[in-house]
This record gives C-alpha cells, sequence and structure tokens, in this order.
C-alpha cells in the first residue's frame, strides 16, 4: 500500500512538472534544410526538421552533411513567436560538386527554402524600419530610397536612408516627408547624394 502511495504521488509530481514545462514552450522554431538527410542540431542536441516548440530564448542552429559545408544560424525568440530557420548546405567536395543536378528534389527544396527566407527577412526589415514600405519616394526635387547602411555594412538587418536630392530646398522636403510620415531623422541614418540639375 506504502509503496502504490509513493508511486501515485511521483507519478503526480512528474505530470505536473510536465506540464508546467510544456507550458513554457510558447514559441516556435520552424527548421528546413537541404539536402535532405542533413544532421540537425539546435543547441547542440539533436532534433528532425519541422516544428518545434521552446521556450523563449537564444538558440543556435547547426546544420551538416557529409560533402557539404556546415551552415549555422543563430536567433532569438520571443513569446509565442514563430520562426522560420532555412539552411541550404553547399557542395565542399568532387563527389557532391553536382549535388543539386543529380537530386532535383534537393534542388527544388533548396529553392523554396531560400525564397521563405527572403520573404522572412524582408518582413523583419519591415517591421524593423516601417517607413520602407513607403519606399522608393520620387519627387521632383528629391528621391527617397533605402540601401545598406555605411555605419553598419556586415549586419544585413541594418538600413540606411538615401536622399538624392537636386536643391537644397528638395533635401528639406524630403525630410519634412520623413517627419510627416511621423518617423524622426534623427535617429535613422541617412545618406545624402546632391544631384544638383543640369541644363
Amino acid at each position: 500500500m506504502f509503496i502504490a502511495i509513493v508511486v501515485f504521488i511521483a507519478t503526480a509530481v512528474l505530470l505536473i512538472f510536465s506540464g508546467i514545462n510544456r507550458s513554457r514552450m510558447t514559441a516556435k522554431i520552424t527548421i528546413e534544410v537541404s539536402p535532405s538527410g542533413s544532421t540537425i542540431k539546435l543547441n547542440d542536441k539533436g532534433i528532425k526538421e519541422g516544428t518545434k516548440k521552446v521556450r523563449p530564448g537564444s538558440y543556435t542552429i547547426k546544420v551538416s552533411h557529409d560533402g557539404f559545408t556546415t551552415g549555422s544560424k543563430s536567433i532569438t525568440i520571443s513569446k509565442n513567436q514563430d520562426v522560420y530557420v532555412g539552411v541550404v548546405l553547399d557542395p565542399s567536395s568532387l563527389s557532391t560538386n553536382n549535388w543539386f543536378d543529380t537530386h532535383p528534389e534537393d534542388a527544388l527544396k533548396g529553392e523554396g527554402i531560400t525564397g521563405k527566407s527572403m520573404d522572412q527577412a524582408s518582413q523583419e526589415l519591415q517591421a524593423k524600419f516601417p517607413i520602407i514600405t513607403n519606399l522608393p519616394l520620387i519627387d521632383q526635387e528629391y528621391r527617397i530610397d533605402y540601401g545598406k547602411s555605411k555605419k553598419e555594412p556586415d549586419n544585413p538587418q541594418a538600413l540606411a536612408i538615401v536622399i538624392t536630392y537636386y536643391s537644397e530646398s528638395g533635401k528639406q522636403q524630403a525630410i519634412d516627408w520623413i517627419r510627416f510620415k511621423g518617423y524622426n531623422p534623427d535617429n535613422m541614418e541617412i545618406i545624402y547624394i546632391n544631384k544638383p540639375f543640369s541644363f
């Protein structure tokens, strides 16, 4: 009888802790890789492709396959966030040099991964820099675009606003337009390009 009570209590405690642990898994990571059959590690723990519930925090995804370069991506995920991580490995040996030519299913999967990754990167940039959804803006006296940051050239998540102006009044009008849209130019990296009118 005593043993049965102990087993019951132990099982109840285990179920409670298991439920608490699952309730902390409030984020999702969807991982997709090419070539198929690659080894995937999430913070050095082996996992399979697909969607995995995780706790909010920082993660490193490493993907490896014989004859290919190793891919690695680091992410930070928040509560209730769903992050897509796609990795396409590059051949690194003579035996795999033509892999994607001879394995069309992996080539097609790789194209899909690249497209999804570009879409996600675009969405992340728009969330971080909502002004870019209004660009390019072309006026008679100025033009506003966005491009690669000069302050952080190696950071793909850093952008600069590019103002090409044809007169000083055009430069001021571009700044005024940014303010009118609800953004503070002082908080932006702005690259100015002066192109005076030529007659």
